[in-house]
């Protein structure tokens, strides 16, 4: 990770900390971290995320030209507090370009709910784009949320 500028001082009241993690050259994005989900009871939301099944039905059953498409949706209470935001595999992951599985890497950091949501350039030798990271997972977090962006 490059140099990290701390525009603000720890704020008592979240146990957060302000920061510009990209370099002044591409103009600073301001990123925050904090303390997870249910650091202490008043924090605390239950239940801190609800998934359920989803089933979308196009056509008619009738005319045989229906189709059903399965997936999930997932509710997060806090997500300001509870999703993060994770490179494939480890720290450095993606400037290594590393490709891992969204459940190899939720693994690592115990996560309780993991999507692929990443921003992410298909080409061969291009996984990250510009100052995104190729965000394998965005990882509901038992312990510590860490939102990365990098150069």
């Amino acid at each position: 990770m490059t140099k990290c500028i701390m525009d603000h001082d720890t704020n008592r009241q979240n146990h957060g900390r302000t920061l510009d993690i990209q370099l002044p050259k591409y103009g600073r994005i301001t990123k925050a971290e904090r303390r997870a989900h249910g650091f202490n009871a008043e924090h605390k939301i239950h239940p801190i995320a609800e998934t359920k099944k989803v089933i979308i039905s196009e056509g008619d059953f009738l005319q045989g030209t229906r189709r059903d498409t399965y997936g999930h949706f997932t509710i997060v209470n806090n997500p300001d507090r509870t999703i993060s935001v994770l490179e494939p595999g480890h720290s450095g992951g993606c400037q290594n370009q590393i490709k891992s599985t969204v459940m190899e890497t939720s693994k690592h950091k115990s996560c309780i709910v993991a999507v692929n949501a990443g921003f992410f350039d298909p080409r061969p030798g291009n996984v990250c784009l510009g100052i995104l990271d190729m965000m394998v997972g965005m990882c509901l977090a038992k312990k510590r949320v860490f939102e990365r962006n990098k150069e």
